[in-house]
């Protein structure tokens, strides 16, 4: 429960999500949430447990995936060209053919997915959130799985800033060569994007605080600056961000059924609904159902 507290309080300390931006109040600002490409785990071309070992196969998932042993959580994405058809949905459904920002979860999949994003929309601001990475439960499951139940504390070794480097390169083609910094925590609304998760939180403590974590976003980079940026994040988190900023009182609310590799949701300022003036423009790849509660 502590991620949920900390971020949760530090939100309530920032301004409402429908505050005016102070500059550039006319442009149309947007915010997409995104999961990453589809994992390379979940392909069984790549799965080291159904190959023979030493074939040929079973060396080629060694090379696409070498630290598997020290990051079973940590697995590289299989589909490259997803991301890139999605960027064409995104300006065909949503409108959208400027980002100022991509932001990433830690995460490797993330970080490949991101790039592949700033390439296609020739963006060369990259940013790294903490709070959006992928929920301590499941990072515990990947440890049990492969290192062994002593093993999964629900800890994320962080990634060197060269491999970070090395990651947004390789999987631009060369577009992306760096990460901008991180911004000190001067303002409390700050904790919620790059306070450290709770490594011992259960599901819904982290898909609250990437929820919250969204929220911070959109309030730092499309309310007070006026930037348009996709977050890209993980299926818990994109479902958590949907289901919380379309909700409306008593009356009908919008669920999500399933969120596919890949799945994004545009927002932008509008009439109030719930959390802070946005409406949903445009999806693609989320399953929905509605209910009148």
């Amino acid at each position: 429960m502590m991620a949920t507290k900390r971020t949760t309080t530090a939100l309530a300390s920032s301004k409402p999500l429908d505050a005016k931006a102070p500059s550039d109040q006319k442009r149309q600002r947007f915010m997409i949430v995104m999961r990453h490409s589809e994992r390379l785990d979940c392909d069984p071309q790549y799965d080291i447990n159904l190959l023979p070992e030493g074939s040929p196969q079973w060396e080629k998932a060694h090379l696409a995936w070498p630290d598997r042993a020290q990051r079973p959580y940590d697995t590289p994405i299989c589909d490259f060209q997803l991301p890139a058809t999605e960027a064409d949905k995104i300006r065909e459904k949503a409108k959208v053919e400027k980002l100022d920002v991509i932001i990433s979860s830690p995460f490797r999949r993330c970080l490949q997915t991101a790039a592949v994003l700033a390439r296609e929309f020739k963006t060369k601001r990259v940013r790294i959130c903490n709070a959006i990475g992928e929920v301590r439960r499941w990072v515990r499951a990947q440890q049990r799985n492969f290192l062994g139940r002593e093993h999964a504390d629900g800890k994320v070794k962080p990634l060197t800033k060269q491999q970070v480097e090395s990651i947004l390169k390789d999987a631009s083609k060369g577009y992306i060569h760096s990460v901008e910094p991180t911004e000190p925590l001067q303002a409390r609304e700050l904790e919620a994007i790059f306070a450290e998760p709770d490594p011992e939180e259960d599901i819904a403590d982290g898909r609250e605080r990437i929820l919250e974590a969204v929220k911070a976003l959109y309030l730092r980079h499309c309310k007070k600056r006026g930037e348009s940026i996709i977050a890209v994040t993980h299926g818990g988190g994109v479902l958590a961000t949907i289901q919380g900023l379309t909700q409306s009182g008593g009356k009908c609310r919008m669920f999500v059924s399933g969120v596919d590799v890949c799945g994004w949701a545009a927002f932008t300022d509008g009439e109030s609904m719930g959390q802070g003036g946005v409406k949903m423009l445009a999806s693609s790849r989320i399953s929905f159902y509605q209910s009148s509660l």
